[in-house]
């Protein structure tokens, strides 16, 4: 039978993993939020659509695709592991990114005319 403190141990170190993995993902989102970075590495990867009109409108939108929501799957993995090991920083951190990542993929960055 493993040892209690070596399964607290583990879960601390797997927490301590993921407030960096995710403070690590939310700034590089951030800086994947601007030009020319957007267009170059996030369009490149298939994460960013530029100019995406819908006939029979004359105008459309462009943002970020689908693959974007991906990212939530360690601010997700955060906050589980910060509910269960009850680690404020932990949720935080999770919290702020999944909010980044829905914001960046559900508003419009800018509208386009065809």
């Amino acid at each position: 039978m493993p040892n209690d403190t070596t399964a607290d141990r583990r879960g601390s170190r797997l927490g301590t993993i993921l407030v960096v993995v995710n403070s690590l993902m939310i700034a590089g989102l951030l800086f994947l939020n601007f030009e020319p970075v957007r267009t170059g590495i996030a369009g490149r990867f298939g994460l960013w659509h530029e100019c995406d009109i819908k006939p029979p409108s004359t105008q459309g939108t462009d943002g970020w695709t689908g693959y974007l929501l991906l990212a939530l799957i360690p601010f997700i993995a955060g906050l589980v592991v910060g509910i269960e090991e009850g680690r404020r920083p932990l949720l935080w951190v999770a919290v702020a990114g999944s909010v980044l990542v829905l914001a960046m993929w559900f508003f419009p960055t800018s509208t386009c005319i065809s």
